[in-house]
């Protein structure tokens, strides 16, 4: 729960503000025809998988709130969450989220490199705008969000049967401020497996000199998956992160030179939370304005496996 409610806090936008030393991956080369998404753009994840073709549309340039559903696996838990954050004024975004948006369009795929995560956020004494009661409706029941801090919906610990991989849902408001809306959102593919199960050892024992090979079996969606790896050694200091830009084919090795970038776990302290870690990960953005919001609501839909790990 730890860290997934960390993750979720943020909306989830790691934005590569800045990039270094591409590493070419297992299998690098150049992207297929049609996989490099990016304004104007093909952006339909139209590959001949039987997936769904989905839009995005362009990226709003403020927001006036986030709504983040996920199906996620990691260290502490086997969930179906959801959050929803609204903000009382405009909060801008970085430039550098129409990267995430498309899908890092300029990394080739199968490859790794150094990337530079921030986040959005808002401190106000003010509340949001209410949208009344809010839930997520799909094939296999209803998601219900509970208030939370005023400006704040949540709702953890539901059926993962109600998660299904590239299935239409919609999110809805019974309405308040904010009027009543039914927004469509599509979910992601699923990674059903992984070899080796990284969540199944707290933490996860990964050799920095060595090549890291993971295997997996999925319900692909045309998009490519997204591996991370983040270090911090203090609470102060800033997370070290590198990306793999990886193609939804079974399995990928990360390369030799990658891991060596990171230094050898630091324990925390007794009280902190585990430090380093390992993610494995996709999303499917969108937005929409509701009369009565500050700003246009981005919308998150993810899957993805989280663990703690011990670089040795």
């Amino acid at each position: 729960m730890r860290s997934l409610l960390g993750f979720l806090s943020v909306l989830c936008l790691l934005l590569t503000a800045g990039c270094g030393n591409v590493e070419a991956g297992a299998g690098a080369g150049t992207p297929k025809p049609g996989e490099t998404p990016g304004p104007g753009g093909d952006d339909d994840d139209d590959d001949d998988d039987g997936s769904t073709p989905y839009d995005p549309g362009e990226p709003p340039t403020e927001i006036g709130g986030m709504a983040v559903f996920g199906r996620f696996h990691d260290t502490h838990s086997n969930d179906f969450v959801g959050m929803v954050n609204l903000f009382p004024v405009p909060v801008p975004l970085p430039p550098t989220f129409d990267d995430v948006w498309y899908g890092s369009p300029d990394v080739p795929i199968d490859t790794c490199l150094e990337v530079y995560p921030s986040s959005v956020g808002v401190s106000s004494n003010i509340l949001p705008p209410s949208p009344g009661d809010l839930s997520l409706e799909g094939p296999n029941g209803t998601m219900s969000l509970s208030p939370l801090m005023g400006a704040m919906y949540m709702s953890v610990w539901n059926d993962v049967a109600m998660f299904l991989p590239v299935t239409s849902y919609t999110f809805k408001a019974t309405g308040g401020q904010i009027e009543a809306f039914e927004h469509p959102m599509l979910s992601p593919g699923e990674v059903t497996t992984l070899t080796p199960d990284v969540t199944a050892q707290k933490p996860f024992p990964i050799a920095r000199n060595q090549p890291f090979t993971l295997t997996w079996v999925s319900v692909p969606d045309g998009n490519p998956l997204f591996l991370y790896f983040h270090q911090q050694d203090s609470p102060e200091s800033s997370e070290y992160l590198w990306m793999c830009k990886i193609e939804d084919d079974g399995a990928f090795t990360v390369p030799a030179d990658v891991l060596p970038h990171f230094g050898s776990t630091v324990e925390p302290w007794v009280t902190e939370d585990w430090r380093d870690g390992i993610e494995l990960r996709r999303a499917r953005y969108g937005s929409f304005h509701p009369q009565g919001a500050v700003a246009p609501i981005i919308t998150a839909f993810e899957s993805g496996w989280f663990a703690e790990v011990r670089f040795q």
